[in-house]
């Protein structure tokens, strides 16, 4: 069967870059956050945003970490596995204005390793493909020592009927919203001791 090409308007909603078009890619290999979902996730972290370093995993356009870049990240690192995503984020980049962000092609797994590199991180931004149980080992990869600061958030977002655990090593869960088919979990990092 062949993939339907489905045309999505996204742009930055606040900030720097406001009211800047982001490209999406074609198919459905991706699927944008939705404006309602995205607005409610940055009110939540308006205020951890300026000056904090944030990793979106699964990032698909760079909607989300564009977003935290044009309300005041200081670094954004965007990760993807898709390569038409990838193209995407690079034509996305160059369209907001941004301090610094870095792009880098690799699974969730190599994108973390790599990601070391750039730590610690405030905010992550976890979107994986909907029901592959991937925010479960994505998660329990982000509580290694090093990739979180000390009480940095980690959002997660997934369809409706998904169980987020209450604790994956230092991440413990929050509040959880619901917004139609989607629900957003919010994890803080408790480190021991």
């Amino acid at each position: 069967m062949a993939e339907i090409g489905l045309e999505v308007t996204i742009r930055i909603i606040a900030g720097k870059s406001k009211g800047t078009k982001l490209k999406t890619a074609p198919g459905l290999h991706t699927r944008p956050t939705a404006d309602r979902v995205k607005e409610a996730v940055f009110s939540v972290i308006q205020f951890e945003l300026p000056g904090a370093r944030m990793l979106d995993l699964f990032a698909g356009s760079g909607q989300m970490g564009l977003e935290a870049a044009s309300r005041g990240a200081s670094f954004v690192m965007l990760c993807d596995n898709d390569r038409e995503a990838i193209a995407v984020m690079r034509a996305n980049v160059g369209a907001v204005k941004a301090d610094e962000l870095l792009i880098v092609q690799a699974d969730y797994k190599q994108a973390l390793q790599k990601a070391k590199a750039h730590a610690p991180f405030n905010i992550v931004y976890i979107d994986p493909p909907y029901g592959l149980g991937l925010i479960d080992e994505s998660l329990t990869l982000l509580s290694s020592p090093g990739l979180l600061a000390e009480d940095a958030l980690v959002i997660c977002e997934e369809e409706q009927g998904y169980a987020f655990p209450a604790k994956c090593g230092t991440l413990t869960l929050g509040k959880t919203y619901n917004y139609g088919r989607i629900i957003i979990g919010i994890y803080q990092n408790q480190q021991e001791g």
